[in-house]
This record gives structure tokens, sequence and C-alpha cells, in this order.
């Protein structure tokens, strides 16, 4: 197991035999607590789990990596959460000691306890990010560059070059939005701790359509509703 610096000897063992599988290879561990924000809502949560995060790869030919926090206190379960790193992850660090990146239904949040730490995890992540990228293969890599380069493009406030948006995110597909509207909803979704570059993966767009548009509309609907009784008193 990599070193780290809070982590004590017995913590490592812990960590080790919680591991569902000696395929499992650790690539990164530090001390770590997790925090969810809920579709609508500003706030952090924090959801009571904190322990040994660490970065999991499993050695099996095609199989996913996974980030673990695992249980150090003794007692309870040994694995108390679990994210698979799935392709377009993005892991986004808001302070030195506090990154972000979308589950299924939340954003997550993982605060350190070591800033040190914290770097060091950074940064395996992004070349495990970078790996799995690189299975997509010849063609799933100049599809992704060019989704890349429309995302940003659109960041700028500015078209492609050819006029119309290229490689539209996966959001903006399954929405089925023109680039007109989708820059709208990407204004309306920093209201939820999604930024833009969070977007291009299944997981952001199943969580847009089934979660944040529900939301979003009934919002619309009793601000008309309260403008509509405002001008008739």
């Amino acid at each position: 197991m990599p070193a780290a610096s809070l982590l004590s000897s017995e913590d490592k063992a812990a960590i080790k035999a919680a591991q569902p599988s000696t395929k499992h290879k650790i690539l990164a561990a530090a001390i770590a607590r997790l925090f969810a924000a809920l579709p609508g809502q500003n706030d952090w949560t924090y959801t009571r789990k904190l322990g040994g995060l660490i970065l999991v790869k499993d050695a099996s030919r095609n199989k996913p990596s996974f980030l673990r926090i695992v249980n150090l206190s003794g007692s309870g379960p040994q694995v108390l959460w679990e994210q698979e790193l799935y392709e377009g992850f993005e892991f986004t660090q808001k302070t030195p000691y506090f990154f972000t990146f979308l589950g299924d239904s939340y954003v997550f949040g993982l605060d350190f306890v070591d800033e040190k730490e914290a770097v060091a995890f950074s940064s395996k992540i992004s070349r495990r990010i970078t790996k799995i990228a690189g299975r997509r293969g010849e063609q799933g890599t100049s599809s992704s560059a060019a989704d890349s380069g429309a995302t940003a493009s659109r960041r700028n406030g500015k078209m492609p070059a050819g006029g119309a948006a290229e490689g539209p995110t996966a959001t903006q597909k399954l929405l089925n939005l023109d680039d007109e509207k989708y820059n709208k909803l990407v204004k309306s979704l920093a209201a939820f701790n999604i930024d833009e570059e969070m977007l291009d993966t299944p997981a952001a767009a199943s969580l847009v359509k089934k979660r944040i548009l529900p939301r979003t509309a009934s919002s619309s609907k009793t601000q008309r509703a309260a403008a509509s009784t405002a001008s008739e008193a």
C-alpha cells in the first residue's frame, strides 16, 4: 500500500482486510470524510462516513476502479461507502482539502484531513482517469477530444469553428437540447452544485433528467403563479 502519513500500521491492515479480493490493488490512501449535496440545495450534508479513503484498481482484465471509505473504528461494516470511477469521471478541486465529483444521485465531496495527502490522492486519481480514458480506443478518444473542444468553446462563450456546435455533452444529447437551451441549463445548474465539466457523463445526464429538471419545472410554475397573482392584485 502506498505510504500515507496519517495512517497507522493498524489502519493499513484494516484497509487491506476490507478488500473483497486479493486482485484489488490499492493505489492511494488517505484519511477523509464524505459530504453530499442534494439536488436543489446549496448546503453540503455530512454523511457521517469518515475513515480510510482508498483508490482501488481491480487487477482482473478490464475491471473497474473504485473509491472506497474503509471503517477504521474497529466495529461495524468494513466498507462504509464505494464509488466506481466511471467513464468521464471528474475529480474537481474546490479548496486545498475539498474535492467534488458526481455520483448517481448526489454531488459528493471528499474532505481530506491533510493537504499533502489530498494532493497525492488527487494526482493518483488523475492518472487513473487518464488510463481509463485511454481504453476507449482511437475512435473513442477522437470523439472525446471533439466533445471536450466543443464544451470548452461553450464555456468561453464561443462556437467551434464551422458555426454550429459539435460534439454535444451526454446531458445535451439525452435532453435533446439546442445550444441556446443547453447554455441556459448550464447557468441554472450552478444552484445545484453542478458545473459544466460534470455534464459530459451518463451519470450527470441521468441525474439532471430524473432529479433536477422536475424541481426546476416546479419552481418555474410557482414563480409564474406568484407573478400572475401579483399582477392581478
